[in-house]
């Protein structure tokens, strides 16, 4: 499918259910207490994921381990992203400041 960058929304509670091509490598949400390290995702720059719900890194408490949330931010954007290899949801969370810096933008679907 074929994408067309467009400006975000002027309100934050219109963003819900927008999509978003991520131009950075999401930060992981998973770690591997065995080996001591994070679990990358399987994301990659370019990819398109639609936006379920603006969080506060508090509401991450069962989903992203302790360690991890530095890496976020007080808020971030919880995402529905569809796997080219398994072709299941994933959830993903990139920080909300991405918008502003560049690493995501606004995009719909062409024609």
């Amino acid at each position: 499918m074929n994408w067309n960058r467009v400006e975000p929304p002027k309100r934050k509670a219109d963003w819900r259910y927008k999509h978003l091509r991520l131009l950075a490598t999401p930060p992981p949400a998973r770690y591997d207490f065995i080996k001591n390290e994070p679990i990358p995702v399987a994301c990659k720059p370019g990819d398109v994921a639609r936006i379920y719900m603006r969080r506060h890194v508090r509401e991450l408490s069962d989903s992203v381990p302790y360690c991890l949330r530095a890496a976020y931010g007080a808020r971030l954007l919880e995402l529905d992203w569809e796997c080219p290899h398994c072709m299941a949801n994933h959830t993903l969370y990139i920080p909300e400041s991405w918008i502003a810096e560049g690493k995501a933008e606004f995009v719909e679907a062409a024609g």
